[in-house]
């Protein structure tokens, strides 16, 4: 190292070969600076400062009172494997933990039948990446991982810029399960969470669009269920590139509790992005950034509207938002109800497209602050918003009376005004895998009031079911359901 290169404490090396590649200092990945005086930040690679080097502004002392390192390696590579089974491994301070894909180039197979499960993954900049660069990557399976400190712990990826002009395959038949991700995109310290996260600690690829639990590009008749995600990142974020679509997939119970958005659904321009189910899942959030953002919310969603679309359907969760509820930025294609939206300071509603055939109904609000949003009316209070023909059936605003919100128990009291609140749409677990409904309708939410093992006799509500143009209602008996409960 060259002292005092270029103000005092400052240290440099020529490093020709190490440009896109975060460092370590003792074990710890360092914030990355964006000049050569390292000003805010321990670190400047090339890539930044320009020229072949790098930077290194020790915390204390010298560099040679310090274990200085970059991350290179992969800890396994499955670029153009199939039919692979990784389990019972340990990964620990890898770019990428398990990697199969290269974005920089398209002439590779996708994965496919690739089942990664049992295995832990420890401060890392990703966790597991498979790939559909190609061709369309079919049956892979993620399950049973824990996640530990990383940026972004699960990635589908179809194409890296998705306008690029590579061959884009889909993820088809996906299912990623009973993951469990912490952290998500902080930075390790013996300590705990540094006060910067991933984003700050890796300029060149550490940004946004790589801070996420669970990202997906292109998936297709997929499951993600019962995942728990904590940390800065965003939840689950499905996308779309364009020209391709992202359909007919199944998200439910999950427990997401992040600082940014906890679901995204976002295709591209010109893709469709139908005919998904999103229910019974927990999106608590407490935001960082400014409270009349509407992408600041629980749940942003999207789609581009088709000629026989078919409805997305966004039922029975539970969200808990410092901000906005649900954004609904383009489409007209929504159902969304049966969903408690709980504690937000703005809006439980931003709705900037169209919306004349976006359902909002048996939903239970918090006290609305600004009242709900749309493009179209603007700010509207519960009556005004009623008068739209939005939650005609939905209970009025008020506490939904969780057993411990604060504590993050989003169970229903007896009082609840959510309970027997809801419709039947055909969901007969809830997040606690017990049955519904119990009592005379089910409850509004992710869980419900009183679930009894065994047997219980009720009798169903009257039943909604939502198709591409049409609503039909029947009425049906009562029932005695004989259900024993997995242990």
């Amino acid at each position: 190292w060259t002292a005092n290169d270029p103000v005092a404490g400052v240290y440099s090396k020529n490093y020709s070969s190490s440009y896109n590649y975060p460092k370590l200092e003792d074990g710890i990945f360092m914030r990355e600076a964006t000049n050569t005086s390292c000003t805010h930040g321990n670190y400047t690679r090339p890539y930044i400062a320009g020229g072949t080097k790098n930077y290194y502004k020790p915390t204390s002392g010298t560099p040679s009172n310090h274990t200085f390192e970059e991350i290179r390696f992969v800890g396994i590579n499955l670029v153009n494997h199939n039919y692979v089974i990784v389990s019972g491994f340990k990964i620990i301070k890898a770019r990428y933990g398990v990697r199969g894909y290269d974005l920089q180039t398209d002439t590779q197979k996708p994965n496919s039948h690739i089942t990664i499960t049992g295995n832990e993954f420890f401060n890392c900049q990703l966790g597991v990446g498979l790939g559909s660069l190609g061709g369309n990557a079919t049956g892979n399976s993620i399950s049973y991982n824990y996640f530990d400190y990383i940026q972004a712990s699960i990635e589908l990826w179809s194409l890296g810029g998705c306008d690029a002009g590579t061959t884009v395959g889909s993820n088809d038949s996906m299912d990623i399960a009973h993951n469990n991700i912490s952290h998500c995109s902080q930075i390790y310290t013996p300590s705990g969470p540094a006060s910067y996260d991933w984003q700050a600690a890796n300029l060149i690829s550490g940004g946004n669009e790589d801070k996420e639990g669970i990202g997906t590009q292109d998936l297709t008749n997929s499951s993600i269920h019962h995942n728990t995600i904590t940390g800065t990142c965003r939840g689950i974020f499905l996308f779309t590139c364009r020209g391709k679509d992202t359909h007919s997939n199944s998200i439910y119970n999950n427990y997401i509790s992040t600082t940014r958005v906890p679901l995204i659904m976002y295709p591209d321009t010109g893709t469709p992005g139908a005919n998904s189910q999103y229910n019974n899942n927990i999106f608590y959030n407490v935001f960082v950034g400014g409270a009349n953002d509407g992408y600041y919310s629980a749940i942003v969603v999207k789609n581009t509207n088709v000629s026989s679309p078919v409805r997305n359907k966004i039922y029975n969760n539970t969200c808990h938002s410092t901000i906005n509820g649900i954004t609904v930025i383009s489409g007209d294609y929504f159902a969304i109800m049966n969903n408690i939206f709980y504690g937000m300071s703005n809006y439980p509603v931003v709705q900037y497209a169209s919306g004349s055939n976006i359902i909002y109904d048996y939903n239970l609000y918090s006290t609305p602050a600004n009242g709900f949003y749309t493009k179209a009316t603007g700010a509207k209070n519960w009556l005004g918003w009623q008068a739209l023909g939005k939650d005609v059936h939905s209970p009025i605003p008020a506490n939904p009376l969780f057993t411990n919100a604060a504590g993050g128990v989003y169970t229903i009291t007896s009082s609840s005004p959510a309970r027997d609140a809801g419709l039947y749409v055909g969901i007969t677990r809830d997040l606690s895998d017990g049955l519904v409904p119990v009592g005379s309708a089910p409850d509004i939410g992710a869980y419900e009031y009183g679930n009894a093992s065994g047997s219980s006799t009720t009798t169903p509500p009257t039943t909604t079911t939502v198709t591409d143009a049409t609503t039909t209602t029947t009425t049906p008996s009562t029932r005695t359901t004989n259900v024993t409960p997995p242990g």
